[in-house]
């Protein structure tokens, strides 16, 4: 069907808040149209979890972990239209990769703390075995870093979440490094203000926005 009508629909159960339509909000964050893969439901599928609540969190957490079967199935059929549309940025890509993006998203925008363990361990995923790798995990660590940056933290946890997102500093490139400085800026963390002070004052000639970022930050 015109996949507007997907849409559609999915616009509708966001409305609702219903638990019982999660199965289908989840299958809605990974649906495309298979004429024009870059148009997706991902959107309005995360906005009807969030308002579901929390019986949402648990059937995010297994999507997250790669358990989700029908998930990894769509994901795979994207993967596989992305690649019949751009080869070079399907190499860049793996199903993993795809499902990760859209949950840690979602799981940010829901806010609640049962999420945070496996955000913070989505931002040590690490596989340098070559240039794909690196990117993907690469991809996966900022989708960690800005989803754990949402959530609703206990003041315990304050400190290991900083090292998590710091962590993902560390290992980015410059320009992945800025959207990590925005998403400490969501942290409200006074622990991290040393750390962007001395940022904002670092000589920076290639990309100075890292400056700029860093002290809007502070």
């Amino acid at each position: 069907q015109n996949f507007l009508i997907n849409i559609l629909a999915f616009e509708q159960l966001a409305k609702i808040h219903a638990p019982a339509s999660v199965p289908a909000l989840l299958k809605g964050l990974y649906l495309f149209d298979t004429k024009a893969p870059q148009r997706r439901s991902n959107d309005v599928a995360a906005l009807g979890l969030v308002g579901v609540g929390p019986a949402a969190l648990p059937p995010l957490l297994e999507t997250l972990a790669g358990t989700n079967a029908d998930a990894n199935a769509i994901a795979e059929q994207y993967l596989g239209a992305v690649r019949t549309a751009n080869p070079q940025a399907a190499a860049m890509m793996d199903v993993r990769m795809i499902t990760a993006a859209d949950a840690t998203y979602t799981l940010g925008e829901l806010g609640l703390p049962g999420a945070l363990d496996a955000l913070i361990a989505e931002t040590a995923v690490v596989d340098d075995t070559n240039e794909a790798t690196k990117a993907i995990s690469g991809a996966r660590r900022l989708g960690g870093a800005i989803g754990l940056a949402r959530i609703h933290r206990r003041e315990a946890d304050t400190a290991r979440v900083r090292t998590a997102i710091r962590s993902v500093y560390d290992k980015a490139d410059k320009q992945t490094r800025m959207q990590v400085l925005r998403a400490m800026q969501h942290l409200m963390d006074p622990g991290l203000q040393p750390f962007l002070l001395e940022v904002a004052k670092a000589p920076e000639e290639e990309l100075p926005d890292i400056r700029v970022i860093a002290l809007n930050a502070f």
